[in-house]
């Protein structure tokens, strides 16, 4: 079986998207991950999900969008050389995710749909500088067998993407005519439909 894991942005949550995607691709399975924003222990969460499906044989696309693009980076640095078994799409990934955690550091804050709230404390904010230090500081080896494409909006009105072209390849990169939130998700689906075609079979 092949899963696909959503990881939203700040502030946001996954399951709408994940319900869309789902709807999409009915015969597999879609996964959402609620952050914590303590970006560490989200990402040992994330491997915990998604290394028994490894182990069982299983395929596996993670995607995520603004700060979920973001912890979609720092993942696939977790998985170096498996490139016909897991695969990354990045979404509008954001860099520079201290800023946020700097702006909300000592409050809490509410997801817009109001269903999950999160205190921002100093733990948040040190465990981002770790994954931040780790997204922008790697060798293009690292990352030399990784099955990876990135979408990027070319109408983005809340980030913009210099950085991102300074540490990673256009080989790499689709520009697409959207804002930061991706709302016509065929350019995603093209992608998934892409890794999923190039994996080996999944038991």
């Amino acid at each position: 079986m092949n899963t696909i894991f959503y990881i939203h942005g700040w502030r946001s949550t996954p399951h709408k998207k994940v319900k869309e995607i789902q709807a999409h691709y009915e015969k597999e399975k879609v996964v959402g991950i609620a952050l914590t924003y303590r970006l560490e222990d989200d990402i040992k969460t994330l491997k915990a999900h998604i290394n028994p499906l490894l182990g069982n044989g299983d395929n596996v696309i993670v995607c995520g969008s603004s700060m979920g693009g973001f912890m979609t980076l720092a993942l696939m640095q977790e998985y170096p050389t498996m490139p016909f078994r897991i695969a990354f799409v990045p979404v509008n990934p954001a860099l520079d995710v201290l800023i946020r955690m700097d702006e909300f550091l000592g409050q809490t804050i509410e997801s817009y749909d109001g269903t999950i709230t999160t205190t921002i404390d100093q733990t948040c904010r040190n465990q981002a500088i770790t994954v931040q230090s780790r997204v922008r500081n790697f060798s293009p080896d690292d990352l030399a067998s990784v099955s990876y494409h990135t979408l990027i909006g070319t109408e983005d009105e809340v980030l913009t993407y210099d950085l991102y072209r300074e540490l990673y390849t256009d080989n790499h990169v689709t520009y697409i005519k959207s804002g930061h939130r991706l709302e016509d998700l065929k350019p995603l689906y093209k992608l998934i439909d892409g890794f999923m075609s190039s994996f080996a079979p999944a038991n």
